[in-house]
């Protein structure tokens, strides 16, 4: 009986892989457009009262601040003499910006007034995490980090961590405690972390070959590293150790959030102001496999999308160049049907034991990923038509593969290896 039933789970579970997933997910809207504004960063204290911050481009180097109270139905502009690329509030009332050489701005009544605070000139800076009303830091394009214990009446050079972040404002700060953090610094993949608080910082790379422009943790555990060239690296010992690279765009990829444990967008593209393409790029990436697996969700913005944040598990905000802003309200949902893929792509034997043999439609050219359930990248490979492929160095087990075609489909399952 027990072998009848493993061999009938075998058969609807090689049946399964051989399928190719329609999915409908949550719909992202534009909201609001105004091309004077180039927004950066973003932080909503509610589903209805956000902030976003950026720069007005009508000079170049003037800043702005929206805010809404009605969920994005409208907003408040606030135009700035200075460049905001960062956004925080520490508790509701209390909140910073700044960025733009050096420049400081402080609200104490929930975004109604700012004021101008003691700053720098002339480092500009695009990332900040503050503890609470009083003590924060920030850090430069240039890898220093300034640190703020008095409310940002006055700030000290804590250290350097190295790396280089140019405009728009590349890398990141998280504390996922009060204790643990992780900063991401750009260039040669450099990035920090601190056990204490932020007293000391441990600095590392994650690939020398990787410019990150983002680190998210979903946990103390398991974090994503997001870049240039739309490389990603995983993370599942709090930054221990990280998977090698691998790349699901040639655009970049600038921020991601998890609306849930499984559904998570990332967005980026190319900016108008970046040499490799002038004419600019949006793209907003989605997965509904807690990462394992990335497809477009929607490129046709032309300008990069910089900002995204999940409110809770339903409401988003997506913001970036030539003034836009999105706005889920369903993040959370996604219904699957299923299509016989065969036509397409086929993968056999499964379980496989020393040689998988793939077939993929003549028309098409793609790349195959392989992965453990630990999501680290076992094989990357090429395909084009009849292939066979090597297993019989990789231990039995359950995993995972993506083929990303040429034509930008997609085709996601997994496959059993057994010796």
């Amino acid at each position: 009986m027990f072998r009848q039933m493993k061999t009938k789970f075998i058969i609807i579970f090689t049946i399964l892989i051989f399928y190719l997933n329609n999915r409908c997910f949550g719909q992202w809207n534009l909201i609001y457009q105004d091309t004077t504004y180039s927004h950066m960063e973003m932080q909503f204290l509610n589903p209805d009262t956000g902030f976003i911050v950026g720069i007005n481009m009508t000079n170049g180097t003037g800043g702005s601040i929206f805010k809404t109270n009605d969920g994005g139905n409208s907003w408040n502009i606030l135009n700035t003499s200075a460049g905001n690329f960062t956004v925080k509030f520490p508790t509701t009332n209390v909140g910073y910006t700044g960025g733009h050489d050096g420049s400081v701005l402080k609200t104490v009544d929930m975004g109604n007034t700012w004021n101008d605070m003691p700053s720098w000139c002339c480092n500009d800076y695009s990332n900040s995490y503050f503890f609470n009303n009083d003590t924060g830091f920030v850090v430069w394009w240039g890898g220093e980090i300034v640190k703020t214990i008095n409310g940002s009446n006055s700030w000290a050079m804590d250290t350097s961590i190295g790396g280089s972040s140019p405009f728009p404002g590349l890398g990141s700060i998280q504390f996922m405690t009060d204790s643990i953090g992780i900063i991401a610094a750009g260039q040669n993949g450099t990035f920090a972390r601190t056990a204490n608080g932020g007293t000391t910082w441990s600095v590392s790379s994650i690939d020398s070959n990787m410019y990150v422009n983002s680190i998210y943790m979903k946990n103390v555990n398991e974090g994503f590293a997001i870049g240039y060239f739309g490389k990603i690296s995983r993370t599942f010992d709090g930054g221990n150790t990280w998977t090698t690279p691998i790349s699901i765009s040639p655009q970049n990829l600038h921020n991601m959030a998890f609306f849930t444990d499984s559904i998570g967008y990332i967005v980026g593209g190319f900016s108008s102001f970046s040499s490799f393409n002038p004419y600019g790029k949006g793209i907003i990436w989605q997965t509904i496999d807690a990462g394992d697996t990335w497809t477009v969700a929607d490129s046709s913005y032309d300008d990069i999308l910089l900002s995204i944040t999940a409110v809770d598990n339903n409401i988003g905000y997506i913001a970036g160049a030539k003034g836009r802003i999105l706005k889920i309200s369903n993040a959370s949902f996604t219904s699957i049907n299923t299509i016989v893929s065969q036509s397409v792509f086929t993968i056999f034997p499964n379980p496989a034991s020393s040689e998988i043999k793939m077939n993929l439609i003549e028309t098409n050219t793609g790349t195959f990923y392989l992965f453990n359930t630990l999501g680290r990248l076992l094989i990357n490979t090429e395909i084009s038509g009849q292939q066979n492929l090597n297993i019989q160095n990789i231990a039995s087990g359950i995993y995972s593969f993506r083929l990303i075609c040429k034509d930008g489909s997609v085709v996601t399952g997994k496959i059993i290896i057994q010796h």
